[in-house]
Order: structure tokens, then sequence, then C-alpha cells
């Protein structure tokens, strides 16, 4: 199971998990896609159980490494990367995988094949994409549209209020992940949050303890195998 590209340090029990992703990058407006992944997994108490291996998907000069240097003393060094959290049905009432991470710099295709080749695997059948736009909105507007896999997903997502878009241009990897999730006849949909131009101010900066340039790793009780221890559509 794409040994090269997810690092899994066990694998949770887990009855048809519903996977929620969210990414830094394009789609990722007023720091909400990501913001919201974080804020479920702090809300839910969520456990890290894998991770995307860095080296395939990122290039380190664009998403450079953090380190932390105590008194000329090398401490620890956190490559870019992504985070797989698990969530149990008698905590949220369902099972829930919650991942965010960095928008892949390199193979798209690949990481889109291992994270959905992960649904594969724990049998989860429907992911959800969050993704949020800069938009001539207002900021007392309330504007959601979603992208589907599926012309009958689209109508179920419309009778729940939801708007749809028209749009040609490059995307974000949201739509890469979408793309093979209907080839592999795993409902996937995207929601995207449409956001005023005048509030150019990501959500971290409304909750302090949010750090919009932090790394989405390494977390508290993740062990690894082995270890002793502007938006696009």
């Amino acid at each position: 199971m794409f040994s090269d590209a997810i690092e899994i340090a066990y694998m949770p029990d887990m009855d048809d998990p519903v996977l929620i992703a969210g990414f830094e990058g394009w789609g990722n407006a007023l720091d909400l896609s990501r913001g919201m992944v974080d804020y479920l997994i702090e809300k839910l108490d969520a456990k890290a159980f894998g991770r995307i291996i860095p080296d395939p998907f990122y290039r380190f000069d664009e998403n450079r490494p953090s380190v932390e240097i105590e008194e000329g003393l090398l401490k620890k060094i956190t490559p870019p990367g992504g985070y797989l959290h698990v969530v149990q049905k008698q905590t949220a009432g369902r099972d829930m995988v919650l991942f965010k991470a960095p928008e892949p710099n390199l193979r798209w295709l690949y990481f889109a094949e291992a994270l959905v080749g992960l649904c594969e695997e724990v049998k989860a059948r429907t992911i959800i994409i969050l993704g949020s736009m800069y938009d001539n909105v207002l900021h007392t507007d309330t504007v959601i549209s979603a992208v589907a896999s599926s012309e009958e997903l689209l109508a179920r997502l419309k009778e729940k209020g939801l708007s749809t878009v028209n749009y040609k241009g490059p995307s974000a990897i949201h739509s890469t992940i979408l793309h093979e999730a209907r080839k592999r006849g795993i409902e996937c949909f995207s929601l995207w949050c449409h956001c005023p131009f005048s509030r150019e101010r990501p959500i971290s900066a409304c909750f302090p303890s949010w750090d919009p340039c932090s790394r989405p790793g390494p977390v508290s009780g993740w062990k690894p195998r082995n270890s002793t221890g502007r938006g696009r559509i």
C-alpha cells in the first residue's frame, strides 16, 4: 500500500470512515482549509496514526524544513509533510480520518493515488476536501460552493443549499484527488468557502493558538513505525 508515500504507525479500527482533508496552498484563502482541519483535530482530540513521506512530494527549497537550535546545538528538524489523524465514532458519531498538509510540489498524480488508495484500504467511501477562495462577495455573505465527483452526488449537495461554480483554469490539488476518487468509484466532493478580498487575514489571526507558519508535524502522540518513542479549484 504505497509504502514509499505513506507511513502508517498503526492501523486504527474503523467502520466506514469519512476522510476530511485540508491543505495549505492555493485553495486556502484566510487559512480556512488547513485551519478547519486543525480545529477538528483539536476539538475532537484526534490521534495521529500515519504521515505522508515528504521526499517524493515536496521541494525543500520551496517548503523548507523547520529547525530548532538552542545555544548553537541543533535539537530538531521537521520536514514539510502531512499527518493522518483518526477520530473514533464514540467521539464524533462516525469514524473519521482527518488529514492536513501543505499542497505538494511534485507528483500530484501519485499523491492522489496514494491518498485515495489509503481510503480503499480503510474502506472509506466518502472523501471531503475543504477549500477556500477569494471572491467578489461581501463580508456578510455566506457562500459555500461544491464540486462533486458525480451528478448524483452534486444533486444531493444542491439539496443541502450548496451552490455551484463555473471555472476554467489552473487547479489546486483538490481536483486531482477528486478525479482519482471518481476513477475508483469513491464519492468525493470539495467544499469551497468564498471569502471577500477585503478580509485577507488568516483565520489563525482570530485564534492565537494557531500558528499559520507551523508545520503539520511532528504531532503529539505520533510514533513512526519501528520507532522507540488565491484559491484554485
